[in-house]
């Protein structure tokens, strides 16, 4: 990239992604008026520059798709006060994300998926991002427990955590998420016992706007709540596939008329299958394998399927 292309003071759009580039150009940090910078699927190698942190205008930052592309996020981003859109996905990316960009109220997009980051999410978080909307996290390596503080996200629309070690009791109140659309937490520890820990399913009844809810590969334990005949009726994807779920399968979930995947495979649901799923016109598939020691831990893409014609 030229030089002097530093010296174009009243620059706010800058798309370079989809070519070859292999660095950050550090000249970049000069466009103090820069609102966006997008360098995704590039060939980016070696990290991120600290410098990025002087372009306090920046309100977009996409450096996506660049797999070479290494090493800790830089505290620095912390600087940038106005950043609203931070996607850092389908990177070489590993530490832990510095807590500066956890502070940053202004942002409502995080996504940092498919990298190799690590670590807890802050127990405030959903205090110190009020504006968040999109929270993308999928296959890194975080742990320890889903904040509870989320509850206080009221704009979040869709919360992507799969692929990664939370654990525990998922204990969010989704009630005041009239927006949420994506709520997906598959392949992870979740769950372990507690006799109420599938209330969570209770306060989704408020999210009208629901599409997917993807529990699957966790270990969530305890009887489906009558109360999931109440969820959106414009969920699509029902997924609680290899949990420890058990009791009957409500008859109230023919309320769904939108699904076109229920999974309940690997499970120990007793009693029959209700009649009334039969009322759902819009199934494709349906999957109720039962599990067994040989199975237990087949890819969805391998469970039995009905299909409803």
């Amino acid at each position: 990239m030229p030089g002097n292309l530093s010296h174009c003071s009243r620059l706010t759009y800058l798309d370079l992604s989809n070519n070859r580039l292999e660095k950050i150009p550090l000249h970049f940090v000069s466009l103090s008026n820069l609102k966006l910078l997008d360098l995704s699927q590039n060939n980016l190698i070696g990290g991120i520059p600290s410098s990025l942190g002087n372009l306090t205008s920046l309100e977009e930052l996409r450096l996506s798709l660049n797999p070479l592309l290494g090493g800790n996020i830089p505290d620095s981003l912390g600087q940038l006060r106005k950043l609203k859109f931070l996607v850092l996905e389908n990177n070489n990316l590993s530490g832990k994300v510095p807590s500066s960009l956890y502070n940053l109220s202004s942002l409502t997009a995080i996504s940092m998926f498919l990298n190799k980051l690590h670590g807890n999410l802050p127990p405030n978080l959903g205090l110190t991002l009020p504006n968040l909307n999109f929270f993308q996290l999928s296959y890194n390596f975080f742990s320890g427990s889903i904040p509870v503080s989320l509850s206080n996200a009221s704009q979040l629309n869709s919360l992507i955590l799969g692929g990664n070690n939370f654990s525990g009791k998922l204990s969010v109140d989704f009630g005041g998420m009239q927006h949420l659309q994506k709520l997906v937490v598959h392949q992870n520890n979740l769950g372990g016992g507690e006799i109420d820990e599938m209330n969570f399913i209770n306060s989704l009844v408020n999210c009208s706007e629901l599409l997917l809810l993807v529990i699957r590969e966790n270990h969530f334990k305890g009887a489906l709540p009558h109360s999931i005949a109440n969820l959106s009726t414009t969920l699509q994807i029902l997924s609680a596939v290899q949990n420890q779920l058990y009791g009957s399968i409500p008859p109230g979930i023919a309320n769904l008329v939108s699904l076109s995947l229920l999974d309940l495979s690997d499970n120990q649901f007793t009693g029959s299958i209700p009649e009334e799923i039969g009322k759902l016109q819009n199934l494709q598939k349906m999957g109720l394998m039962v599990t067994n020691s040989q199975r237990k831990y087949l890819p969805l893409r391998k469970f039995v399927c009905i299909t409803i014609t």
